[in-house]
């Protein structure tokens, strides 16, 4: 008989920054989207999911897929926009935009003389 591999039950995930903000990919291929869920609290953004188990009576002799829920979470810059952020799902690939703040740049006042 084969030994069953033990998959690590977190998705890959990558972060990117642009000059704009940062994009977060994380792949879950076979998640359907209404099982994953994406919150924003405070400064922590928090996606998580739940990846089919396999069917009562299969009995596997060698599994890589991972299956069972998931959990990821970041700490996030307080230059972002949280409002902002948005969540596309497209070929098993759940992408996050989290834009930046605009910058604010200092302002000159100019003192007047009475």
């Amino acid at each position: 008989m084969m030994r069953l591999a033990t998959p690590d039950a977190r998705p890959a995930m990558d972060v990117l920054e642009s000059e704009h903000g940062f994009t977060v990919r994380v792949e879950v291929p076979g998640i359907a989207p209404e099982k994953l869920d994406v919150q924003v609290d405070g400064d922590l953004l928090t996606i998580r999911g739940e990846m089919d188990q396999p069917a009562d009576g299969e009995r596997y002799h060698y599994r890589e897929r991972r299956a069972g829920s998931f959990k990821r979470t970041l700490r996030l810059a307080d230059t972002l926009d949280t409002q902002a952020i948005q969540a596309t799902y497209q070929n098993g690939l759940l992408t996050l935009d989290l834009p930046k703040t605009p910058k604010i740049e200092p302002k000159r006042i100019e003192v007047k003389i009475q």
